[in-house]
């Protein structure tokens, strides 16, 4: 009995560090998940947020490019436009330029032949007019000869500014394509985070249904173990009643062989104990277990378990090892009462006596004043309230699973 419980306490031991185990795997693989899923969660944040403010650096770089290139057309427009309009007024004080020259150099030929045919008639009247007409020539030359000076240093500016802002154009140009080269490697980088945050977004719903997945297995765990605890404390009560039933079998075993021996009453059945040791293990392992030729017959069970009066050899003997008394054989030497009377004493008393014994036939029992009192009924001490009760025991895996409709009986060999 001591090894069966033993063997149910390690079988015990042994699922509760097996389910520990699992548990223990469960949760570290709840923690990695939950770690991972945790970096993949800030990995994302931190790619989205450098995703938009690139973004947003992108979009403002793009637009101080385009407002500087609307402004530099704006400026380059205005500035040939000026320079359309200095070339014509340029032209138009050229021509004017010209034209003064063309009439001063015919008015100097006048004034010359004028001059030459004065020397030659003599000065005049005419002749201080003329002094004063020239004077006033040479001041509007001079006057025409600053403005075209002007003009022309005006001009060389402005060729000057033309060719600066051509350079300039050009230039920006050049910064407008090296622009678009590096907005398209940054849109190919934006496309490549978006793919990246869609993978990202695909591992975090995958990572949220696995750690939903571990939760309820752990929550399935968490059942399973107060489920084994409850069984566990079952198992207790029900093993610490099964010792307590064992011995109270064995106690009124003691009983019914002290109170045969004391009446000279043999009995030919033996009390079978399906708490004992031998009839677990038989139980356990399927074996049929030998009780002897007075088991496996079809006569009345007793919680489960057949019992058959075994036959019992007359002693002839018995009688020379009595000790005789004064009282006459015929007196000494009487029948023990039949299997039918005891039946019906038995059911008289009210006592549902399922072990059936049967005294020997023909032997003698002395008339003594013991011997004289109410033949002793086996089976008196066994009540069904203390011994019939046997509960239905599942252990788990390798333990047996002892019921009290299914339990094995011992046959006959």
């Amino acid at each position: 009995m001591e090894e069966y419980f033993q063997i149910s306490d390690k079988t015990r031991t042994l699922e509760h560090q097996y389910t520990d185990l699992l548990t223990r795997k469960l949760r570290l693989e709840t923690l990695m998940v939950e770690e991972d899923y945790n970096s993949l969660v800030a990995s994302h944040e931190e790619l989205v947020t450098r995703t938009r403010a690139s973004e947003d650096s992108y979009i403002r770089q793009i637009d101080d490019l385009k407002a500087m290139i609307d402004q530099l057309s704006c400026d380059g427009s205005k500035k040939e436009d000026e320079i359309r309009r200095l070339v014509e007024e340029n032209e138009a004080l050229t021509s004017t330029v010209q034209r003064l020259e063309r009439k001063d150099k015919e008015k100097s030929a006048e004034e010359a032949n004028r001059n030459r045919n004065k020397s030659l008639e003599g000065p005049g009247e005419d002749g201080v007019w003329e002094a004063a007409g020239l004077r006033k020539m040479d001041e509007m030359h001079r006057i025409i000869r600053s403005v075209e000076d002007e003009l022309r240093g005006n001009l060389s500016r402005l060729q000057e500014d033309c060719i600066r802002y051509k350079g300039d154009a050009e230039r920006m140009r050049l910064e407008i394509e090296k622009l678009e080269l590096k907005n398209a490697a940054n849109v190919e980088k934006i496309r490549e985070i978006k793919e990246d945050r869609a993978g990202l977004e695909d591992e975090v719903k995958r990572l949220g249904l696995e750690n939903a997945r571990l939760a309820r297995e752990n929550i399935c765990s968490e059942e399973l173990r107060r489920s084994i605890s409850e069984k566990d404390e079952i198992i207790s009560a029900l093993k610490e009643n099964m010792r307590q039933k064992s011995e109270m079998i064995e106690i009124q075993r003691k009983m019914i062989e002290d109170a045969s021996r004391e009446n000279g009453i043999v009995l030919n059945d033996d009390v079978c104990n399906v708490f004992d040791e031998d009839v677990l293990k038989a139980e356990e392992s399927g074996d049929e277990l030998d009780l002897g030729d007075g088991y496996g017959g079809k006569e009345q069970l007793w919680d489960g378990m057949a019992v058959k009066p075994r036959p019992v050899q007359k002693r002839a003997s018995s009688a020379s090892t009595r000790k005789k008394t004064g009282v006459p054989k015929g007196e000494r030497s009487r029948k023990a009462p039949s299997k039918a009377a005891i039946d019906k004493s038995n059911n008289r008393t009210g006592i549902d006596d399922k072990m059936v014994s049967r005294p020997m036939e023909n032997r003698e029992v002395p008339t003594t004043a013991e011997a004289s009192k109410r033949p002793f009924i086996p089976g008196s001490l066994l009540k069904p309230e203390n011994s019939s009760y046997f509960a239905d025991l599942t252990f788990n895996n390798s333990s047996p699973m002892i019921q009290k409709s299914h339990l094995n009986l011992p046959k006959k060999k």
